[in-house]
């Protein structure tokens, strides 16, 4: 997948953050577990009250289409929260119409709105304790 739609989703992933007041891409596009994964976390030293930020954008390839899917969530060093902002189906030959596209752009708009308001409250998952190698 790593083409022209990719470097459109770079794109679009980059705008969207633009809006953003603390959030800044860290990881291009890459592979992770058979999707690409975009990834925007908390800037360094904007953390709010100790809550890192962040976004996700996941696209998964399944035969003639993609599995859409952008999340938004916060951590700290013992709690986290992910939430699903937006999924879709897209098929090939669809990727690059504007209501697709329109879509994914209000989806990521919304993450980074969700995931800049999530508060140390929000964190109702725990993090599994790190193993020692």
């Amino acid at each position: 997948m790593m083409n022209v739609e990719s470097v459109k989703l770079s794109a679009i992933f980059q705008e969207a953050l633009k809006a953003s007041q603390s959030l800044v891409v860290v990881e291009p596009a890459g592979e992770k577990h058979g999707s690409w994964v975009w990834m925007a976390h908390s800037e360094k030293g904007k953390l709010h009250k100790g809550v890192n930020r962040f976004v996700t954008l996941a696209v998964t390839p399944i035969a003639s289409s993609y599995e859409v899917e952008i999340w938004a969530g916060a951590d700290n060093d013992a709690r986290f929260v992910r939430r699903l902002v937006g999924a879709l189906g897209v098929r090939n030959e669809n990727s690059q119409q504007a209501p697709v596209v329109d879509r994914m752009k209000r989806y990521l708009n919304q993450a980074v709105v969700q995931a800049e308001s999530l508060q140390a409250s929000d964190l109702t998952e725990t993090c599994l304790p790190s193993v020692p190698p």
